[in-house]
């Protein structure tokens, strides 16, 4: 990673929203209060933003405090981000993949287009995935409280930097909700683990909204234009670009998510990996149902979030890798959950040889997209 960042970051490191982000900050610095220019041709007062949260620019602001312009301030933080992202991976699935599966799905998450291309950026997206990194790897490998309500901490963090990570904060509700469902023995234990994460997730999240509240009146001031594409081209362009993110590569990921056969084989993939997942519930340890479970949740959920909101307002720009970056790990890891348990009771050595090529043929992929970016 820190060789990509060394050799392949773009001299112009900064995405559109980075203006909005950079400008709050030096606001906040020099009057105390984060405000940035409309983006209308005829400019107008300075306001506060209602699309961008105030984590990111009062995180650049810190910087400026100590003498560091908050348009380098974006660039470093994501570099820090970006180099911790491998470690941060591996020590969230070892304890569900063992160590050789840790290692390939940390290598195939950072080696993905999503990661690759925006982590030298000066924005919003790795530095939010770090923290959601650390929220989701205390909570499926821990039940101490302390860890749980740093869970929650990192957790409301991350959506006070990026809006998009309010599916980490439901993924998180319903993770909780569904393990008390399929445990109902340690019911009372699940309850008080979310009460914990819960608790630490308000110290966050309950002055992000009070904020809202009193400049905007609404806890999520997010507005938009309406959307001029359709649910369905949305949902076919966030599975191209979500088999573009798992696999490296996009003519395949086109091919599949724009013909009818293409469909059809993900969904019969998608139906023999819920039986596996079904199937194979009973022979997993409590880890690995932890990262199959909430693995699950957070792609499904991230993915109705997008969807739900591209089809609503008008981004200016389709959905894309960017807003995939943070879901893919997650499925991959929870996929592995279910490669690595078929390996071992696999009946016939040709199934274990056939998961193996699948593998390595993803691992091939990734690794020649890192060397030979295709953008």
């Amino acid at each position: 990673m820190l060789t990509h960042l060394a050799m392949r970051s773009p001299e112009f490191p900064f995405v559109p929203d980075s203006a909005s982000y950079i400008e709050q900050a030096r606001s906040l610095f020099e009057k105390g209060s984060a405000l940035e220019r409309s983006y209308s041709m005829d400019g107008g007062d300075k306001e506060p933003s209602k699309l961008f949260p105030i984590g990111f620019p009062a995180t650049l602001a810190l910087f400026e405090f100590v003498g560091v312009d908050a348009s380098k301030a974006s660039i470093a933080v994501n570099w820090l981000s970006s180099s911790l992202l491998p470690i941060l991976f591996f020590l969230s699935f070892r304890g569900a993949l063992g160590e050789s599966y840790a290692a390939i799905v940390a290598a195939l998450s950072v080696f993905s287009p999503g990661i690759v291309t925006y982590s030298g950026m000066g924005a919003t997206d790795i530095f939010s995935l770090a923290f959601t990194a650390c929220s989701i790897a205390l909570v499926i490998n821990t039940t101490s409280g302390r860890h749980l309500a740093a869970a929650g901490i990192f957790a409301g963090i991350a959506y006070s930097i990026r809006n998009a990570h309010l599916a980490l904060l439901l993924s998180s509700g319903l993770y909780f909700f569904s393990l008390s469902i399929l445990d109902k023995k340690n019911q009372h234990a699940t309850a008080v683990h979310a009460s914990i994460f819960l608790s630490g997730a308000l110290l966050i999240l309950l002055p992000v909204l009070a904020r809202n509240l009193i400049l905007f009146g609404s806890l999520n001031p997010y507005q938009m234009e309406p959307s001029t594409i359709g649910l369905a081209v949305n949902i076919r362009t966030f599975i191209q670009e979500f088999l573009y993110d798992i696999t490296a590569n996009r003519h395949f990921a086109r091919a599949l998510a724009w013909s009818f056969t293409g469909l059809i084989s993900l969904g019969v993939s998608s139906l023999f990996l819920g039986w596996t997942a079904v199937s194979s519930w009973t022979r997993l340890d409590s880890k690995q149902k932890n990262l199959l479970l909430f693995g699950s949740i957070y792609s499904l959920v991230g993915a109705c979030i997008v969807i739900t909101a591209r089809t609503r307002y008008q981004w200016g720009e389709p959905i894309n890798v960017r807003h995939t970056l943070q879901y893919a790990p997650y499925f991959l890891a929870a996929s592995f959950v279910l490669v690595s348990l078929r390996t071992k009771i696999a009946p016939r050595p040709t199934v274990r040889y056939l998961l193996m090529l699948a593998v390595a043929a993803i691992t091939v992929l990734h690794g020649a997209y890192a060397i030979n970016l295709d953008a």
